[in-house]
């Protein structure tokens, strides 16, 4: 089976990248059709660029993420089109960023881009159940169009914590796009995936420039946050509880770049927490590095609706390092997860975190337990291989279905 990998995506997003390398590992072969243009030329580019492969596919992807590519894509083919929304645009930007105001043309716009490109598409993909429950309501789109699919990680990015890192990354085959056609080596570092891309270096409150790892002081215990500071994440109540276990040996290395960084710094200097490092955003071979030397690490305690229906790329990334995990307990995060594969405490409470990671902190049998769990659940159900065979799968029943 050949597929068209199609839009404005960037390969190197996880999400993007785990599938991808995921089929082609379960012999399906990818054939990219994208633009990284601005503008009108974006549009022409991906025109010009299908016209070579018409034919050439079984069906078409449109990567994440797709909102305005799936509008082009349904005008160019009539092969059957698989939409990765992953995540609805309208709940991002009005409901949890807050970028545009609930009846608003900008939040007119966004909602119908989403109903739009699920619309035009023949099975559209999100992330969790939870997506699937909203977006059948909100949209009205029948539960039978719209399909999950993990988001998972890949191991050879963010590899067990045991496994000597240098080691690791230099045992990874030399990678190339040849001829359009996308190869399971295609670099993982080759370019910056979004919060982790490097940028210019910022100093952290402590003087620390971004892209160096933040210093561990002499007998702490650490723990480790990575994001794009969006509202989902409540990094907030990181902050607050941070300020809770300043006398406990507790440190945090809170890393990235985002909507609310300068609130969060801001919220640190006011609240006086000595016990948190800021760093800007790193390449992702650095960030698994960073990973790797925490004790714990931390998802996300948003108390937002968007909150309640995601697993958020980082706690993947922390279980396919084996690393043990704290996070907000969601029902989303239990369509994979459970108390028996890491600590779940309750969304938006800072006392609640503080006294989940002081029980860590006591227990290191607990977090070798949950470290140990999570990774088998990771490995079970959401490494690119296991997410590829779903995929696959659920292409050639649409490929025959559409015959």
């Amino acid at each position: 089976m050949t597929v068209c990998y199609f839009g404005f995506y960037n390969p190197d997003y996880s999400r993007n990248r785990v599938l991808m390398r995921g089929l082609a590992h379960n012999g399906v072969t990818v054939v990219e059709c994208r633009s990284d243009a601005r503008g009108i030329g974006k549009y022409v580019e991906l025109i010009r660029k299908h016209r070579a492969l018409r034919g050439k596919y079984d069906a078409m992807i449109v990567g994440f993420p797709g909102y305005q590519a799936m509008l082009l894509a349904r005008l160019l083919t009539r092969k059957p089109i698989i939409f990765d929304a992953f995540s609805p645009l309208y709940d991002s930007m009005v409901h949890d960023r807050k970028l545009a105001k609930p009846g608003s043309a900008k939040a007119w716009y966004y909602w119908a881009l989403d109903y739009l490109s699920m619309r035009f598409a023949d099975l559209v993909l999100f992330d969790t159940n939870e997506h699937i429950d909203y977006v059948s309501a909100e949209f009205s789109v029948p539960r039978k169009k719209l399909k999950r699919i993990f988001v998972g990680s890949s191991p050879e990015v963010y590899p067990v914590r045991n496994k000597p890192l240098q080691a690791a990354a230099a045992a990874l085959p030399a990678e190339r796009i040849s001829n359009g056609v996308y190869s399971p080596q295609a670099p993982p570092f080759a370019r910056g995936q979004g919060v982790h891309s490097p940028k210019q270096p910022s100093l952290s409150t402590h003087g620390q420039r971004a892209g160096q790892a933040p210093r561990k002081a002499a007998a702490s215990f650490t723990a480790l946050f990575f994001g794009t500071f969006i509202p989902l994440h409540g990094v907030e109540y990181i902050i607050e509880a941070a300020k809770l276990l300043e006398d406990e040996g507790v440190m945090f290395h809170i890393i990235g770049d985002g909507q609310e960084k300068e609130k969060i710094v801001r919220l640190t200097g006011a609240l006086n927490v000595k016990n948190i490092e800021f760093a800007g955003a790193v390449g992702e071979r650095e960030l698994a590095s960073l990973i790797a030397n925490a004790d714990v690490c931390l998802g996300i305690f948003g108390n937002t609706q968007k909150a309640a229906r995601v697993i958020p790329n980082k706690v993947y990334a922390y279980a396919a390092m084996r690393k043990p995990i704290i996070t907000g307990d969601t029902s989303a995060i239990r369509e994979l997860f459970d108390e028996h594969d890491m600590l779940l405490v309750p969304v938006a409470d800072a006392k609640a975190l503080a006294a989940g990671m002081l029980k860590l902190k006591s227990d290191s049998a607990m977090m070798e337990r949950f470290a140990k769990n999570a990774h088998g659940k990771f490995i079970k159900y959401a490494t690119p291989d296991v997410l590829g065979l779903s995929l696959k799968q659920m292409l050639k029943d649409l490929v025959s279905f559409k015959k």
